[in-house]
């Protein structure tokens, strides 16, 4: 939830996807990402495909009890599992290493533009979660890529 709460800052919308239908997260980060405007949450769905489309990223996303399917526009999305990689969702959908951690670039950039990926799923020497200052790093270069400046752009947390 404190990735979430950052990232806020630097969006004008964040939609966090949520398979299951409450939090787990402490009460105190759950009661200040509750209480964000900017933050909307999807209980109970899970990503089924992320599709390039100019210069967005559409996020299929599927409600687990309906079974309904709604597509998501961002101009990103960032992937946050949790404490432990739970990553069976993208294995066919993301490039991942030999040991089933996904690949990312420096950037933290994955095999599907415009999706970055952070934390204990992605394939590095260190599999403990990053800190907060990298995520500023990624943000500010995510910014520059994409020559924005104004937070008038929309961003989805898959957890």
């Amino acid at each position: 939830m404190e990735e979430s709460e950052y990232i806020s800052r630097f969006a004008k919308k964040l939609t966090i996807v949520h398979q299951f239908d409450k939090l787990t997260a402490n009460k105190q980060a759950q009661d200040r990402v509750f209480a964000n405007p900017k933050i909307n949450i999807l209980f109970d769905n899970e990503p089924r495909a992320f599709i390039r489309e100019g210069d967005k990223i559409v996020t299929e996303v599927e409600n687990l009890k309906t079974k309904e399917r709604q597509k998501l526009v961002s101009d990103g999305v960032f992937i946050f599992i949790g404490m432990k990689p739970n990553i069976d969702l993208f294995m066919d959908k993301l490039e991942l290493d030999r040991w089933g951690y996904i690949k990312t670039d420096e950037d933290m950039r994955t095999s599907i533009q415009g999706v970055y990926a952070v934390g204990d799923v992605i394939s590095t020497k260190n599999t403990a979660r990053l800190p907060l200052q990298l995520l500023t790093v990624l943000l500010r270069q995510w910014q520059l890529q994409r020559k924005r400046t104004d937070k008038n752009y929309c961003i989805y947390l898959i957890f």
